[in-house]
């Protein structure tokens, strides 16, 4: 019996499904499809797109603790220093 795998990427506007030169989708070793990361509309010069919460948001500080202060989703803590959150947040 083989059991169903939902991804919540498959619905957000900031993933897609990788695929190879061919066209094919790229899959994981258990055989589930992998997800890049792309860029998204922007909304506002201080409004940002957190690939993991799957939302826009206000760009927020985000205390890292050790007096690390970054800018980032304050909801999830994930900072603009992130590879997919840079990637989707890139200006265009």
């Amino acid at each position: 019996m083989t059991k169903e795998y939902y991804d919540s990427r498959s619905e957000s506007i900031a993933w897609e499904i990788a695929v190879n030169k061919k066209g094919e989708p790229i899959l994981d070793h258990k055989g589930r499809q992998l997800y890049q990361s792309i860029p998204v509309p922007r909304k506002g010069k201080n409004i940002i797109f957190c690939p993991y919460c799957n939302r826009y948001k206000d760009i927020e500080t985000v205390d890292l603790g050790h007096g690390l202060k970054e800018k980032g989703c304050d909801n999830c803590g994930i900072t603009m220093k992130d590879f997919h959150m840079k990637r989707v947040n890139q200006k265009g």
